[in-house]
């Protein structure tokens, strides 16, 4: 979907007024301590002034261009950081618990002439029968 069609749009500032309207009331009823109900009002306050910030961005043209170039930058920085951890911190450690134990046979025996490793018993047709 292009978003971009949407960016200043009246809507969009329409919406984005109406959430910091419900964020503001919000936040000045949690100033009351006798409130019932107050870990309901806060999250609701709470989405609606993220919604808010996201209508604000999406208000402007120039502030929302900005925002692109922001989360680009913002995605390769993560990228780099989470894959960065991923291969320094995760992969060392599998390889680490894993280092003992053959489970494939992949290593090579020392009287071995090929990895090939001979199966017990006859193949017959009825050895490839499903058993169920």
């Amino acid at each position: 979907m292009d978003t971009g069609r949407f960016v200043g749009t009246l809507g969009v500032r329409l919406a984005t007024a109406t959430l910091a309207a419900i964020c503001a009331a919000g936040a000045f009823t949690l100033g009351r301590p006798d409130l019932p109900g107050r870990g309901v009002l806060l999250a609701v306050t709470f989405v609606a002034g993220f919604l808010a910030l996201v209508g604000f961005i999406h208000c402007f043209r120039a502030i929302y261009d900005r925002w692109l170039v922001f989360t680009r930058v913002l995605h390769t920085v993560v990228t780099t950081v989470l894959f960065g951890a991923c291969y320094l911190l995760v992969v060392p450690l599998f390889w680490l618990i894993t280092l003992p134990f053959d489970l494939l046979r992949v290593r090579r025996r020392p009287a071995a002439e090929s990895f090939w490793v001979e199966k017990p018993g006859k193949a017959d047709p009825s050895s490839f029968q499903r058993m169920g």
